[in-house]
């Protein structure tokens, strides 16, 4: 196998300087190309970044459960009664095969990058575009901004639902190899079943098309639906519970009205977190909308009106908007019009300020008890070789500093800012 020069660049700064590994891996990206090589050093240096973040909030309780499963633990016992099985089969696995619980945070995070980045390039080549190195290095860059690697590394099965569920969908509106998407589709859904929602609005793509007044006129009908009726109609469905869970985003403190009401920082934080998707959408109607029934552009508009309709959870909606921003930021690729006589410069200046605001909260701000703890900064420039002689004890030496009730960092714990 004929390794290019820029890969053998990239691995050794790999092994040196993960940051400056990533820096050359974007750089060398090329229009034409599947670019798989560079792809898997970006998805890597991504796994040496978050490798060692702590076992803190939603990560603690997975860590709970890795540690929860012996040499007694079947695979049956640690599935039975779950929906989303692939996580917990993982734990089995690895568990079973002395691998350490840090390396599933790493491996999801790159993972999903990998998917991401994929999708993007699909969207490219067949967009019937010529790019220009330049455009192509930024639109890559512009996907990397969108995606929160601590949603995924933290939370390990939503995150990682939605990368893989992007792909499948991309996949399917481009005609690109079925079997496998049909296959990334169902693995989506047995990783987290939010996917199955985006399977709804993937069928709602293929069957009926969206111009500019029905995707207004839609969201509108998605907004008022999530104010006044989801909540009642949630509220009354009692299999596996869904009543029950699903008060906590529309009635609890997942709720926008909670989150919202009287809080001033709340606001600007949740509108801040929708920058990228109100810029993006806000481009999708500011142009004529020339859609097809199951292509990638008529995917995004669908899920415009999905992130409407997920409008009474504060939480269900930022999350939403963030898979949504990418769709958008795929029909921005796609769409006639978009590189015309320079357009490609300002629309990219603004995103970036967009993009930007929205990284400072949710990949710095809110995430700062992890980035601390873990002090994950020094994953930039040091040798993942040192990961060599890094182990569970040494990644167990987290939980001195962590409540074993609540999964917070102690003396940091939420309501104390």
């Amino acid at each position: 196998m004929r390794f290019e020069r820029s890969t053998v660049i990239g691995s050794v700064l790999l092994l040196t300087v993960p940051l400056f590994a990533l820096i050359q891996s974007i750089a060398t990206l090329r229009p034409g190309k599947k670019n798989s090589m560079a792809y898997l050093l970006i998805a890597l240096c991504f796994f040496f970044f978050f490798i060692k973040i702590p076992p803190l909030a939603d990560l603690y309780r997975h860590f709970a459960n890795y540690a929860a499963i012996t040499s007694a633990t079947t695979l049956t016992d640690v599935i039975q009664g779950k929906v989303d099985i692939v996580l917990y089969a993982n734990f089995y696995i690895f568990k079973t095969l002395g691998i350490p619980f840090f390396v599933i945070p790493g491996l999801y995070t790159a993972l999903s990058v990998y998917c991401y980045l994929t999708a993007l390039n699909i969207v490219m080549l067949h967009s019937g575009k010529t790019f220009s190195s330049r455009q192509f290095v930024l639109l890559h860059l512009a996907v990397l901004f969108l995606i929160n690697p601590f949603i995924i590394a933290m939370g390990l099965r939503f995150g990682f639902s939605m990368a893989v569920m992007t792909l499948a969908m991309t996949l399917f509106c481009h005609k690109k190899n079925q079997t496998l998407a049909i296959c990334l589709m169902l693995f989506a859904m047995l990783t987290h079943f939010s996917s199955m929602l985006l399977v709804g609005v993937f069928l709602c793509s293929r069957l009926m098309r969206l111009n500019r007044p029905l995707t207004v006129l839609f969201s509108v009908i998605a907004l008022v639906t999530a104010k006044f009726a989801l909540p009642f109609i949630l509220s009354h469905i009692t299999i596996s519970g869904i009543n029950s869970y699903s008060d906590v985003y529309t009635s609890g403190m997942y709720a926008s009205d909670y989150l919202t009401s009287g809080n001033a920082n709340g606001m600007i934080n949740f509108l801040i977190i929708l920058f990228p998707a109100l810029f993006l959408g806000g481009y999708m109607l500011g142009n004529p909308m020339r859609n097809q029934a199951g292509d990638i552009k008529n995917a995004a508009a669908w899920l415009v009106v999905f992130v409407f309709l997920c409008s009474s959870s504060l939480q269900a909606a930022s999350r939403y908007a963030s898979v949504a921003s990418v769709f958008l930021l795929f029909y921005y690729v796609a769409h006639q019009g978009s590189f015309l006589r320079g357009r490609f410069n300002y629309f990219f200046l603004c995103f970036m300020l967009m993009a930007t605001g929205y990284n400072l909260i949710e990949n710095i701000y809110v995430p700062r008890r992890p980035i601390l703890l873990g002090e994950m900064w020094q994953s930039f420039y040091k040798t993942p070789l040192l990961n060599l002689f890094y182990g569970e004890e040494e990644y167990e030496q987290y939980l001195r500093f962590i409540n074993r009730d609540s999964g917070e960092w102690i003396g940091h714990e939420m309501d104390l800012g």
